[in-house]
């Protein structure tokens, strides 16, 4: 508990040495609910590493972490469905089809996370997607999906977002 809570109070740092911690978290604690806030942590740095405003360093020991994360099928759903959704910031071919396996998966929490991926991939191939899942009678998946819309911010979705506005 006192390490979620020091991860939430640290929530929007920038600091490298905070940021390396964090990492450290991530890969060595044994509490599957701290990795899994650490790399929630680590969306916002992972987006900065794709913008290239991370030192190369950082950014490779964050994506070779996440990555890590994600592939290790040991880690339980909630931490790896995290590392998914910071990684979805880093625009690599890898990333795509790990949002795409987690879309067909079977697992509910996963196919939710690769919305969220989809929107912060800011690629356009998942546009067909999205539009689908926006009539999905899941509420889930349906937030989820206007929220990768909002991500995405492309004009063609419009049509599509707008019977949503009389939903109830």
């Amino acid at each position: 508990e006192v390490r979620l809570k020091a991860l939430e109070a640290l929530e929007g740092t920038e600091d490298t040495q905070v940021v390396r911690y964090v990492i450290k978290m991530l890969l060595e604690d044994i509490d599957e609910r701290v990795r899994a806030s650490a790399c929630s942590f680590l969306a916002p740095v992972a987006l900065k590493a794709e913008l290239g405003e991370l030192p190369e360093s950082m950014a490779y020991q964050l994506e070779t972490a996440l990555r890590s994360t994600w592939e290790n099928e040991a880690f339980g759903i909630e931490c790896r469905r995290c590392a998914l959704e910071s990684l979805s910031y880093i625009g690599k071919p890898y990333v795509l089809e790990a949002i795409e396996k987690a879309y067909y998966s079977e697992i509910k929490e996963m196919k939710v996370c690769s919305l969220v991926g989809m929107g912060r991939s800011l690629d356009p191939c998942w546009i067909p997607i999205i539009i689908k899942e926006l009539a999905n009678p899941d509420q889930k998946m349906q937030l989820e999906a206007i929220n990768a819309c909002a991500e995405l911010a492309n004009e063609t979705l419009v049509p599509y977002l707008l019977p949503l506005l009389e939903a109830p």
